[in-house]
């Protein structure tokens, strides 16, 4: 699924280039959160994923 980003809320990241991961921090809440691989990071592009493990009780 893609998802367009059009947000003026503020936080902070972290950039890991040995993994090629980004970290958002959201300052209000309302912002990306969590851990996001990047895919492509250009001038004009910035494609990241998010893999999310959801347990599962039976």
């Amino acid at each position: 699924m893609k998802k367009s980003v059009n947000n003026t809320n503020s936080g902070t990241y972290t950039l890991n280039s040995e993994d090629a991961k980004i970290t958002f921090v959201s300052s209000i809440g309302d912002f990306l959160e969590g851990t996001y691989n990047i895919l492509l990071f250009n001038e004009t592009i910035l494609s990241l994923n998010q893999e999310i493990e959801k347990l599962v009780w039976c």
